[in-house]
């Protein structure tokens, strides 16, 4: 199947946004691939064969390969008191203020697209989905909210949202994760 190899495709293919003129094939033909992933699930008459679960695992681990990422200075734990006193001295740099724009927004934006579409899809079966959502998924889709790039932040509230909205069986996991990362930062 098609769609199976475009997903693949984009699942070994990572391309470094880090210098914009490094990868420029690589990157436009990723981009042009994921466009079509989402043009196709636009199409009503596709919509059985791709919400079977070989593809939405398929896409899961496309997804997976894409946005799960760790953050350069994110891994020390710091006290309530440590947190206060960084933001009284960033609070003098102006620097500070700027959020930090992922390089690779346009890329990442049509993966969440992709991943938003899965999850809004009305042909889509709960348990199917639940299934492939798993903790350690959840988990690290959460941490994602550490990214300074505010566009970034809008689209995993969304996604997020929508999923607590219409999986209920993962409420409890959503409420845990969220619970753990909160005490993980006091």
């Amino acid at each position: 199947m098609l769609y199976l190899a475009k997903l693949k495709a984009c699942q070994t293919q990572i391309a470094d946004f880090t210098d914009p003129k490094k990868q420029l094939d690589l990157k436009d033909d990723k981009k042009e691939c994921l466009i079509e992933l989402i043009d196709v699930l636009d199409e009503n008459d596709a919509c059985d064969t791709l919400h079977s679960a070989k593809v939405l695992e398929a896409s899961l681990q496309m997804i997976s390969a894409n946005l799960f990422r760790t953050f350069g200075n994110k891994s020390k734990t710091l006290s309530y008191s440590e947190i206060l006193e960084n933001k009284k001295t960033s609070a003098v740099e102006q620097d500070e203020d700027e959020p930090h724009l992922e390089e690779g927004w346009p890329h990442l934006q049509l993966v969440y697209e992709l991943l938003l579409k899965f999850i809004m899809s009305p042909h889509l079966q709960a348990d199917i989905i639940c299934r492939h959502l798993n903790v350690r998924f959840l988990k690290q889709y959460i941490e994602l909210f550490d990214s300074e790039d505010p566009r970034e932040r809008d689209y995993l509230k969304t996604i997020l949202h929508r999923i607590y909205g219409k999986f209920m069986a993962l409420r409890p996991t959503i409420k845990e994760l969220i619970m753990n990362l909160l005490l993980s930062i006091t």
